[in-house]
């Protein structure tokens, strides 16, 4: 065979070869676009569920808002899952009106640790009542407060004074305060409207 010869066939076949690698580059070709077509679905999802995300947290962001006089007047009780930082207490409820903050506070009689829960006593008590039972003592008290700037309420109660921090949400019609109102000890403390 001729070197003219051989060349041709040996372009030939480079010819044919390249048209054969010419439909894997294809194949190729389409796996990878379809790879990155799978790619930039999942980066729009990733996308729209950070979207999704930060939308909802925003909205919980402005469900809870700083406190106003006219959101505080009112009766408020002591949630459950509040309460339960307060060995010995059984029941708070308080009530802002103009400047004045009366309560009540439900201690079982036989429980040290409830007692030692109030800065008790001084002239902010009005009444201490034994149950009929002798299981629970209730106290009622009083002060005075102040809604103040800054989601801050300013309170007075008998030698005690403070200021707590207050967020009021209006979803739950409730008001998270920093601490309690009187209760000592424990930490953030939720007052649902009664």
């Amino acid at each position: 065979m001729s070197d003219v010869q051989l060349a041709v066939e040996e372009t030939g076949r480079l010819t044919g070869a390249d048209q054969d690698t010419g439909d894997e580059f294809d194949e190729v070709h389409a796996r990878t676009s379809g790879k990155k077509k799978l790619f930039v679905a999942a980066a729009l999802a990733v996308v729209a569920g950070s979207g999704w995300l930060y939308a909802a947290h925003m909205r919980g962001i402005h469900a809870v808002k700083g406190l106003t006089t006219s959101q505080l007047n009112g009766s408020w009780a002591l949630s459950s899952n509040a309460i339960a930082q307060f060995p010995g207490v059984m029941k708070q409820s308080v009530q802002f009106s103009n400047g004045t903050v009366s309560g009540k506070t439900i201690l079982k009689a036989d429980s040290p640790s409830g007692v030692s829960r109030l800065p008790f006593p001084d002239h902010s008590v009005d009444s201490v009542k034994e149950s009929g039972d002798g299981y629970k003592l209730t106290a009622t008290w009083h002060g005075t407060y102040k809604v103040l700037t800054g989601n801050r309420v300013d309170l007075t109660i008998g030698k005690a004074g403070y200021t707590l921090g207050a967020a009021f949400n209006p979803k739950t019609h409730s008001i998270t305060f920093s601490h309690d109102i009187l209760l000592t000890g424990g930490s953030k403390t939720v007052y649902s409207a009664s």
